[in-house]
């Protein structure tokens, strides 16, 4: 279940600045949507799978990172941007670096 944080729309700029809460959300079409904790079986998951990447990644000598982290920002024509905070992020190297040093990272067009 989600629930609404913030009836006024903002730019992601504004978001960035607010003081973070903490509480889980994302920042999506200009508004903040607290979302719920992930259960149990949902963390079984993510590890499993970032382990199965993780594996992949490496029999296959391909150059890409499987990380998990802060929310990710997706452009999008004509609409606010948004800030997601996905379970795995598959991507080349530098971006897994820039999750140490920032709280949210940039679309970045090797993803897609």
């Amino acid at each position: 279940m989600t629930n609404l944080l913030t009836k006024k729309t903002l730019t992601f700029e504004e978001y960035l600045l607010l003081p973070y809460d903490g509480k889980r959300s994302e920042f999506v079409d200009g508004r903040i949507i607290e979302m719920t904790e992930p259960s149990g079986l949902h963390i079984a998951i993510v590890r499993a799978l970032s382990r199965v990447l993780d594996r992949h990644i490496e029999d296959e000598e391909l150059e890409l990172e499987c990380v998990s982290g802060p929310g990710v920002e997706i452009p999008r024509v004509g609409k606010p941007n948004s800030s997601r905070d996905p379970d795995l992020l598959v991507c080349s190297p530098p971006w897994p670096l820039l999750y140490l040093v920032k709280t949210c990272c940039p679309f970045a067009p090797d993803l897609f």
